[in-house]
């Protein structure tokens, strides 16, 4: 394709992708209250009453008493390390659900919903070739590292494949943008736009807490809040997707922009893919602990 920079051509392991830490969940340890929080919960539950006749005394002894044992439920969260949080949405559960199930939907090459993804792909990138082929030397042109993307995509899910798919048609100028890399003064070796895209979205996920949170069909909506509830990345993300459904993919998108600024910033080449992906993580999370409480605020703070 005209349009496509030349690249050199490297081998299918010469990517090394970045190495992300996984962010540890917390873990309350056992305390040494003898009154378990549960138990103090249900106290703080009872009805403040006093029989026979009223006694101003005794009336406010039986407040203070109350409120001691509130204070004393909230006294042992505090200790064991846990917050509480306003609970989610039922759509923010089910956004969250919906990330989540993408993300462990691997990718089966005898699928036709699956190859039907690759063709739409490959139509937004290629419009002018037609699709005869799976398996094509052109997919290099696109950043995937062989002539199969499926070999790519098994090991990350198909949650960036469909973020990719998004960009290419909510955003298509964007999506053609930076897959012929038309910005700045490029490097000889360039990151692959499309393992670049794969990389986002698992940042994306671990940023906000989704990573570590097990399995769709073995986490329940309430063990996805918890799990991004555990940071204030995570805490920032539920707060947009309580305005936008589509926060996740809005987001790759903005990320995938400041990837490709951060790349021209620091005048990379393809052996600091690594480096740029760390810089560009750290201020995500930072966007995300701001608080911002729209799209618009996220994308001026990252830039």
């Amino acid at each position: 394709m005209d349009t496509i920079r030349h690249r050199k051509k490297m081998s299918d392991t010469e990517l090394e992708r970045p190495l992300l830490e996984k962010n540890e969940g917390l873990s309350l340890n056992p305390s040494t209250s003898s009154r378990p929080p549960t138990a103090l919960a249900d106290e703080s539950k009872k009805l403040i009453s006093y029989s026979g006749p009223f006694n101003l005394s005794s009336f406010l002894s039986s407040i203070f008493s109350c409120w001691r044992r509130i204070f004393e439920f909230l006294l042992v969260c505090f200790s064991r390390g846990a917050t509480i949080f306003p609970e989610l949405s039922p759509q923010q559960l089910e956004c969250l659900q919906r990330i989540k199930a993408k993300a462990t939907e691997s990718f089966d090459s005898n699928n036709s919903q699956h190859q039907e993804l690759l063709k739409q792909l490959w139509i937004r990138a290629f419009p002018e070739m037609p699709f005869a082929n799976p398996k094509s030397e052109q997919w290099k042109e696109m950043g995937w590292q062989g002539v199969d993307p499926a070999t790519d995509i098994r090991g990350a899910g198909c949650l960036g494949l469909d973020c990719l798919l998004y960009l290419a048609d909510k955003h298509p100028a964007i999506f053609m943008r930076l897959l012929n890399k038309l910005d700045g003064q490029r490097s000889d070796w360039e990151y692959p736009f499309a393992v670049a895209g794969l990389n986002i979205s698992f940042m994306l996920l671990e940023v906000i807490g989704l990573q570590s949170a097990g399995t769709a069909s073995s986490t329940s909506g309430e063990g996805l809040a918890a799990a991004v509830n555990r940071t204030p990345a995570g805490r920032g993300f539920a707060m947009l997707i309580a305005i936008n459904d589509c926060a996740f993919q809005e987001l790759f998108v903005m990320v995938f922009e400041r990837l490709d600024k951060e790349w021209l910033s620091q005048g990379a080449s393809y052996m600091q893919f690594g480096q740029v992906m760390k810089a560009v993580k750290a201020q995500v999370e930072r966007t995300l602990s701001s608080n911002c409480k729209t799209m618009e605020q996220v994308r001026a703070k990252l830039g």
